[in-house]
């Protein structure tokens, strides 16, 4: 039955006809459609009586004046048509099925056959189990579109080769796609279906090589010759998609580019259940959550990997994945929106193996999970859980922003961890540059852990620049900008540099909290930088607000970590300590190794607190061990700026059996002190350079001294240059139960001014006493004391119980301040000397309401070697020279 609905072509129709005449199908005979150019708009519809497999095709090359297409059975006769007809006159062909199972085969083995208005196949009802079919073969064409209507209908629409053609079907069950096309997409975005729930479909190989499919229960099967190019599938806007890509769809051996465009809404799956994927060409992937598990890829040369979760998407997780590329990128990305009771790892990259190699290769991942809230449980924007990501000669960032974590205490939030996974196997980085950025988000209580950037049994080894930069949310509690533990972040060679950057901030609600640290780095990490630019360590705990902290710190290092630069590099340490806290530290360094070669290891401190805390340091270094043993330089420097009491701190404190050196030129500095602590504070510890200088000053009005070194020993076999002044009470320099040692030194000058005494307390220039000894074949030795004001002693130079022994030529100078009782300008008690060059002693006393005296000899023993020449003078009101029982 064939049926032309436009009435003047009926009227002026001239058909040919053959018998036998069957009803519904012409066997053996055809008929020729001859419309006048005023029928040119034609609608054509062929019903199909018998079931089989018809062949829409065309029958000649097209020409201006016609293009003849024919449709026939395939197992017939090839004269056996069905309809034959002129494109050129026909807008539409119409096919309906028989009820049985049909097959509609559209040919372009010969040329495009389909109309301008398309084919329209309709497969009719369904009685078997395989249905009807449509197929579509032979073409090739810039762009093939699989639209997906809903579980029985669709379109093909082919683009390109200038003209477009459209096969439209319904009541179908299987459609094939096998000819040649750049792009094929499988488009649901028009599919009909319930807005939630597990629509889409599995993406996966078929049967004959070279061939895919897409299945799903709300469409049409689609079967697929593979593109050259691109295979993209589009889902649904505003809805809930699934797009599963079945393990085999590695054996497809796919060299284009695979697409699924899906929404936020959407997500992707793939369980390999350790497939292995060879010759892999470039994915590219969005949808609101991706999930890659058990798998092994193996990129093509120049195919990349991208995956994309689109913001208000709920994650993207790798499980067990190796992934191999060459001279491409591998980019993951996500931005999380979600409100969850448990852990929230927007990026999870669980035990998973990234492998770039090539100088174009790079590996990129990025979480950020501030959108979404985590209540009672810990968030990460990028979570790395063993694993390792290798990119020789390329490039690895990550960055990663925590979600806001409440309802509880001890939850983390962090924008980037690296750690081990249950079997003791280190997270890893192997890279030219390594680029780590973390963004801790808001947490209402205290984490111990809580950083922007956490590394926690995590390896980091970069032949070229290795960053990181950790940084703290401006809001909600306590928490670290960088945090270290047992993590080995090395720079093997090259002009870049190790830099490691954290800030910390916090407000923290109705007082209390727990601590906030820029950096930390502790458990046995190792830092190690061969490169040019050396190492940088940076850390602020900026200002907080809303209460006290228990403790806040720039940089604080500790639990044996070794950082070492070897070559001609620096290290370069910095830490400021902002805010309100009971304890504070600009730099705080226990138990730990700091090396460097050639170069100068720089560590500053400054804390700046307002308040009453306890204790406050700008700089702090306990039991470690500074050395540059390549001939290299140490500087510390610690400020201790507080608009508040300094409690118990200083500017600069070494203590508790440190070692400083052996160095070519070494530098101590303290600026700020406190009741307990000198500015200065060297306690316990030993200083060693070939050059020195200790320079400690306390502020007016402060409670201390300029410099104080207790039980400690200072080796020095160039020049030594030791300055104090205190603008406070107590000694400009203070050395007591010391030990100073000048082998060979050119120049020895110990300069002291004292502070204000108050009413109670000492204000000298410089005190040796308990059993100090300085000694040393010193070209010469000069100590040069002022004493302070309004103290009960303000010697210029005191020295008791203690022993100065030097090869050269020694001079005292000293002059005493305006104190309220007895004082001096040099005084020298229960102590000896000995000189084997010139020895001179002089004093000028002050003016107050006590005795003031010159020098003061006091049980006092000098001693000269032979040929020596020594001096006393004094220059008093009072007594110029006071010498008993010396």
């Amino acid at each position: 039955f064939i049926k032309a609905e436009n009435s003047a072509a009926m009227k002026s129709a001239r058909a040919r006809e053959c018998l036998p005449w069957l009803v519904g199908v012409v066997l053996a005979c055809s008929m020729l459609w001859h419309h006048p150019s005023t029928s040119s708009d034609t609608q054509v519809l062929v019903q199909l009586s018998k079931p089989g497999t018809y062949v829409l095709r065309a029958l000649t090359g097209c020409t201006p004046e016609r293009c003849m297409v024919e449709l026939v059975p395939r197992d017939s006769a090839a004269s056996a048509r069905v309809w034959l007809g002129d494109m050129r006159r026909v807008r539409s062909l119409h096919v309906a099925g028989t009820g049985g199972d049909d097959t509609l085969v559209v040919d372009w083995a010969e040329g495009d056959p389909v109309p301008s208005g398309g084919v329209h196949w309709d497969g009719a009802g369904q009685h078997t189990a395989a249905g009807d079919a449509l197929e579509v073969v032979n073409y090739d064409k810039d762009e093939v579109h699989a639209i997906l209507l809903d579980e029985s209908s669709g379109e093909v629409r082919l683009i390109g080769r200038a003209a477009e053609s459209s096969v439209h079907y319904t009541n179908l069950e299987p459609v094939s796609m096998m000819g040649l096309t750049g792009t094929l997409v499988l488009d649901m975005s028009a599919l009909d279906g319930p807005p939630t729930g597990a629509v889409g479909g599995t993406l996966g190989a078929a049967v004959a090589p070279g061939t895919g499919e897409f299945v799903g229960d709300l469409f049409e099967d689609q079967t697929f010759l593979l593109p050259t190019d691109v295979l993209r599938v589009v889902g649904r806007a505003g809805e809930q998609d699934s797009v599963v890509v079945d393990s085999g769809w590695g054996e497809l051996l796919f060299a284009g580019r695979l697409e699924l465009a899906l929404g936020a809404e959407d997500e992707i799956r793939v369980d390999g259940s350790f497939a292995a994927w060879s010759q892999v060409g470039a994915l590219d992937w969005t949808a609101g959550f991706i999930e890659l598990k058990r798998l092994s890829m193996s990129m093509l040369p120049s195919r990349g990997v991208s995956l994309e979760v689109p913001e208000g998407g709920t994650g993207l997780v790798m499980e067990l994945a190796e992934v191999t590329l060459d001279e491409a990128v591998f980019s993951a990305r996500a931005v999380c929106a979600v409100e969850v009771t448990a852990s929230l790892h927007c990026v999870d990259f669980d035990r998973v193996s990234i492998t770039a190699s090539g100088s174009a290769s790079a590996v990129e991942v990025s979480g950020d999970a501030s959108p979404s809230m985590v209540t009672a449980a810990h968030s990460t924007g990028v979570r790395m859980y063993g694993g390792h990501v290798t990119a020789i000669d390329g490039s690895v960032a990550l960055s990663g922003v925590g979600a806001p974590v409440s309802g509880g205490s001890g939850l983390a939030s962090i924008g980037v961890f690296m750690t081990e996974d249950f079997t003791t196997d280190p997270a890893s980085i192997t890279a030219h540059s390594v680029d780590i950025h973390g963004v801790r988000g808001p947490n209402e209580l205290s984490a111990h852990e809580s950083g922007g950037v956490v590394l926690s049994h995590a390896r980091v080894l970069a032949a070229g620049t290795l960053s990181v930069l950790g940084e703290g949310a401006a809001d909600v509690g306590p928490g670290h900008g960088v945090f270290l533990d047992r993590a080995h972040l090395v720079v093997s060679a090259g002009a870049g540099a190790l830099e490691v950057d954290g800030v910390a901030s916090a407000v923290v609600p109705g007082g209390g909290g727990g601590g906030s640290v820029g950096v930390v780095i502790g458990g046995t990490s190792n830092l190690t930088s061969s490169a040019d630019g050396g190492l940088r360590i940076n850390g602020l705990a900026g200002a907080s607000s809303g209460g006290v902290q228990e403790y806040r710190g720039g940089v604080h290092i500790a639990e044996l970590p070794w950082i070492q630069v070897l070559g001609t590099g620096p290290l370069t340490i910095e830490g400021r300590a902002e805010g309100s806290a009971d304890r504070a530290e600009g730099v705080y360094v226990d138990d730990a190794q700091l090396a460097v070669g050639a170069g100068t290891l720089l560590l500053r401190g400054v804390a700046s607190l307002s308040g009453t805390p306890s204790e406050v340091y700008g700089a702090r270094v306990w039991f470690s061990s500074l050395t540059a043993p390549g001939g290299g330089r140490i500087v510390l420097e610690g400020t201790l700026d507080s608009a508040g009491s300094a409690g118990g701190g200083c500017g600069l404190r070494v203590q508790g059996g440190s070692e400083i050196g052996p160095a070519a030129a070494a530098v101590l500095e303290g600026r700020g002190a406190s009741e307990l602590r000198a500015a200065l504070n060297v306690d316990g510890s030993d200083v060693e350079a070939f050059d020195l200088v200790l320079n400690g000053t306390s502020y007016t009005g402060e409670l201390g001294g300029g410099i104080a070194l207790l039980s400690s020993s200072i080796t020095c076999e160039g020049t030594c240059v030791v300055e104090g002044v205190s603008g406070g009470v107590y000694e400009g320099i203070l050395v007591d139960a010391s030990d100073a040692a000048f082998d060979g030194a050119a120049s020895v000058v110990l300069s002291g001014e004292g502070g204000d005494g108050g009413q109670l307390q000492r204000a000298h220039g410089i005190l040796i006493s308990g059993n100090s000894v300085i000694s040393g074949a010193v070209t010469q030795l000069e100590m040069r004391g002022t004493g302070g004001f309004g103290g009960v002693r303000c010697d210029g130079v005191h020295v008791i119980s203690s022993m100065w022994e030097v090869a050269g030529r020694a001079e005292v100078w000293g002059e005493s301040g305006a104190c309220g009782g007895n004082s001096y300008g040099v005084y020298v008690s229960a102590s000896g000397t000995h000189s084997s060059g010139t020895l001179l002693l002089d004093g000028t006393g002050g003016s107050g309401g006590g005795g003031f005296v010159g020098v003061k000899l006091d049980e006092a023993a000098l001693s000269l070697g032979a040929g020596a020449r020594g001096d006393v003078r004094g220059v008093s009101a009072v007594d110029a020279i006071d010498a008993e029982g010396w």
